[in-house]
């Protein structure tokens, strides 16, 4: 509830200020970034997830009473909404950069296309996300180990909770490795490595840029570059020790059952500590 109060709040806070012209395509960026927050905070209502890597398979146990009065067809595709949107969490960390970049190196240039090319590498992640996250729906032998794996560590039972997951590793495609493989890892070192090449092509022009601009403008580009400095690194430090975690156990097979709580811990806060950076 915190994520979508504070989200809420910054998008009206985003919408009523002036900040000039000059800085309208910034605070566009921003609203992308609230309202993916946003997006994120309402599915964490509805969806309350518990991760367990346990038993060879990483299973993911949803709870929220509202869930046992949808269809489990609905409650399939929200799930893969849930766990797809959790990915952007590091797929758009790059995006506000490129925007600057693009501002920077080509003032001329219009803010749809500027937009454009910020969006269109972490819109192309989503896609594929989207597609590796229907593999997380079991098929009837990996849903009755995962829901007798649970019971025997929480002791709950089916009636109690709705059960996703995948193997670790498994001849079939669609394993937690190649989810990590193909999926996860490269998305991940991509849009931090774009975040980075961003980064530096930014602190050079800010240099040329404070030459020829007002010192009011400058400022200006220089708080909007320390802010993205301070997003990137928030989810980088809440979410590479868990994201680590899980690779581990898909390349190791590692059982580190209740230990996997962090995951859900870090993932809770994420999109509220997000939206206090802004």
């Amino acid at each position: 509830m915190a994520g979508v109060i504070l989200n809420i709040s910054l998008l009206i806070l985003l919408c009523r200020k002036d900040i000039g012209r000059a800085a309208r395509l910034y605070r566009i960026s921003c609203m992308i970034t609230a309202l993916l927050g946003l997006y994120t905070s309402f599915l964490l209502l509805l969806l309350q997830d518990v991760v367990i890597l346990v038993d060879d398979c990483l299973a993911v146990v949803l709870y929220g009473s509202l869930l046992f009065y949808l269809p489990n067809r609905v409650i399939d595709h929200l799930a893969v909404a849930f766990f797809t949107q959790v990915h952007t969490m590091w797929q758009t960390i790059s995006a506000p950069s490129v925007v600057q970049w693009m501002t920077l190196a080509h003032p001329n240039s219009s803010s749809a296309r500027k937009l454009l090319y910020a969006y269109s590498i972490p819109a192309l992640f989503y896609i594929n996300t989207w597609y590796y996250m229907y593999y997380i729906i079991p098929d009837r032998s990996l849903k009755t180990k995962l829901v007798s794996s649970i019971y025997k560590l929480h002791g709950t039972n089916l009636k109690d909770f709705h059960i996703y997951g995948f193997r670790m590793i498994d001849d079939k495609p669609g394993d937690l490795r190649d989810i990590m493989l193909y999926e996860a890892v490269p998305s991940y070192l991509a849009s931090y490595g774009l975040f980075i090449l961003s980064a530096l092509q930014i602190r050079i022009r800010l240099r040329r840029f404070g030459n020829v601009s007002s010192s009011r403008t400058t400022m200006m580009q220089r708080r909007f570059f320390r802010i993205q400095i301070a997003q990137v690194l928030l989810p980088l430090i809440m979410l590479s020790p868990p994201f680590c975690i899980a690779l581990i156990a898909a390349l190791n097979g590692v059982n580190f059952a209740n230990l996997s709580f962090i995951l859900v811990y870090t993932l809770w806060l994420s999109p509220s500590a997000t939206v206090c950076v802004l």
